[in-house]
């Protein structure tokens, strides 16, 4: 029904935000990566998605397309609700998102607020073959590729790079790298290692 919705920021609650249109507010269910990219009084083009329920009609929206489309495939999944989603693209970004569905990390998705062992098992399984494999993600072959390229000399910047990608702050990264020997594990172990502990 909407594609997008382009006006000013008006309000910023805990859950969603209220784009003005011409006279009109907007209600609009977001994530928290949404919501700490935007300020009020700004204009902005948020990407959404109607949702109509027995119990209840929502909009949904996102800052980038990105994220909608990963919004699209988390409740696609039988029992995911758009909460619930909304949840999940709250507690990490897209690209991590992916590497923890790619990786079948069970326990990183599971620290979602709303997500419990089998639900996550259910969502890995479901969309491990549906996840957009391209060339700016960090997908589990591009860390094949970096752990053969790496040696003891660049092994940090790589680390730092993907992680900074992801969304984390590089002064946290390095602090938590300054505790554990990266020498003696592999990148893509430390990545993991890194994006639970962050």
């Amino acid at each position: 029904m909407y594609e997008y919705i382009k006006g000013e920021l008006k309000f910023i609650y805990d859950d969603y935000i209220v784009i003005d249109n011409n006279g009109i507010g907007y209600k609009i269910f977001t994530s928290n990566n949404t919501i700490l990219d935007l300020t009020i009084g700004q204009v902005y083009t948020i990407f959404t998605e109607y949702i109509v329920k027995e119990d209840y009609i929502a909009l949904f929206g996102f800052k980038t397309l990105e994220e909608l489309n990963m919004f699209k495939l988390l409740i696609s999944v039988n029992g995911i609700g758009p909460k619930v989603s909304c949840g999940i693209l709250s507690s990490m970004s897209v690209d991590g998102l992916k590497i923890t569905i790619l990786n079948e990390d069970v326990a990183m998705l599971s620290t979602s607020k709303g997500v419990g062992k089998k639900t996550a098992q259910k969502i890995i399984l479901e969309l491990k073959d549906k996840i957009p494999l391209d060339k700016d993600s960090f997908v589990r072959s591009d860390f094949n590729i970096d752990i053969k390229k790496s040696d003891d000399n660049n092994k940090k910047s790589i680390i730092l790079d993907a992680l900074v990608n992801l969304g984390f702050m590089k002064n946290d990264i390095e602090k938590f790298l300054s505790t554990i020997d990266i020498e003696k594990m592999e990148i893509e172990d430390i990545i993991k290692l890194s994006m639970k502990k962050l």
